[in-house]
């Protein structure tokens, strides 16, 4: 889905020392990756856009998405 949609995702590596960092930061909070970073602010300064933006993507997300009841 990933590569589908044109994402690039961290190393396992980069995410375990990353979250051992925060860990020991005592924050309440962390994001990771500048792309993250970015929406994260436009998140809260435009919403909406962050919004369209990832309902443009939906149809591929529900391709992979795998509901069990």
């Amino acid at each position: 889905m990933n590569a589908e949609l044109g994402v690039t995702m961290d190393s396992p590596e980069v995410v375990a020392l990353a979250f051992i960092t925060f860990l020991k930061s005592g924050k309440t909070a962390a994001h990771i990756g500048w792309p993250e970073r970015f929406f994260v602010w436009l998140n809260k300064v435009a919403p909406a856009l962050v919004s369209n933006a990832l309902e443009k993507q939906l149809p591929v997300v529900k391709k992979y998405a795998h509901h069990k009841v």
